[in-house]
């Protein structure tokens, strides 16, 4: 090998390392850059919730009366968000039910085949 072809196949190499970490910074740069993005985005939109307005969230469903049922507690404060109407859908929850039940072999009472 002559050594202007050396030469060449170094340069080759270096722009081929080169073209893979640009790209590979460039895909990271946009991921952080949508992450901050997405971050103020449910911040604005009050979906984000600090530690302690989780904590709180979830004593308030742990003592929450027996009668309320199906609420999502949110925010803390005793705050709930009722779940979907497609949520409620006794068509829809029969046929997850089935699908479920098929794809895992499960009966209601236990395991298919084993006692």
């Amino acid at each position: 090998m002559n050594p202007f072809t050396m030469v060449k196949e170094m340069w080759r190499a270096f722009f081929f390392v080169w073209s893979i970490q640009f790209w590979r910074m460039s895909l990271l740069w946009t991921l952080s850059i949508l992450s901050c993005l997405a971050f103020s985005v449910l911040k604005r939109l009050r979906l984000l919730q600090s530690p302690q307005s989780g904590i709180n969230s979830i004593i308030d469903a742990a003592l929450a009366p027996p009668g309320i049922s199906g609420a999502y507690f949110f925010g803390g404060k005793g705050r709930t968000i009722n779940s979907s109407a497609l949520s409620r859908n006794a068509k829809s929850a029969l046929e997850l039910w089935e699908t479920t039940s098929n794809l895992l072999s499960v009966t209601p009472f236990g395991v298919e085949g084993k006692s």
